[in-house]
């Protein structure tokens, strides 16, 4: 994909994660014009999001208890120490993230008996040494999301790594280059 001044995004995303894809989808059920700047090649790369267990749960807690229960285990496990912002924003949204993951498409089951196991990733990774992630939770997750983003008319930038970013004060605001990991071609915004 050639890349060139013209072209305009009202999002643009580093890292096609979780985090990244789900930011990216969301601004685009929102009208946005998203773009993907993701350094793996290939629409299917192994990263921390694809070779994860799995599990969504709050400090071993169900997601699903009363968010001021959330906040104190939060609390009582940092022993204070948790930015209580980010800490009331995780216990009074976990719950909305999971719903929100359900509505993309993205599945989920019980684990075990256990409060906090009621919502992992399905199907769940094989419990065996190696890497067995293909077709497992986290892939199917970030299959089934980048499906949704294509469907949105969200744009991919791929074996690309963003390079710099411009800032304003302490506030990014955009990628000012990107750098194709192959080619060492660097285009500028």
């Amino acid at each position: 994909m050639n890349l060139s001044s013209a072209d305009h995004w009202d999002l643009v995303v580093m890292g096609a994660g979780i985090a990244g894809l789900c930011a990216a989808v969301r601004a685009s059920e929102h009208g946005l014009r998203v773009l993907v700047v993701e350094q793996g090649e290939d629409p299917v790369y192994l990263c921390n999001s694809r070779f994860t267990g799995g599990a969504f749960h709050v400090a071993f807690h169900d997601i699903q208890e009363d968010p001021g229960q959330l906040l104190q285990v939060i609390d009582e496990v940092t022993e204070g120490f948790a930015n209580r912002e980010l800490a009331a924003a995780i216990s009074g949204r976990a719950r909305h993230a999971t719903d929100w993951l359900r509505r993309q498409g993205v599945r989920f089951i019980r684990a075990g008996a256990d409060a906090w196991r009621q919502h992992f990733l399905s199907p769940p990774g094989l419990m065996q040494t190696g890497l067995h992630w293909q077709g497992r939770g986290g892939d199917v997750m970030l299959r089934t999301l980048a499906q949704r983003l294509d469907a949105l008319g969200g744009t991919w930038l791929r074996g690309w790594q963003g390079r710099e970013l411009l800032m304003e004060g302490t506030r990014c605001v955009g990628p000012v280059s990107y750098t194709h990991l192959r080619a060492h071609e660097t285009v500028l915004d």
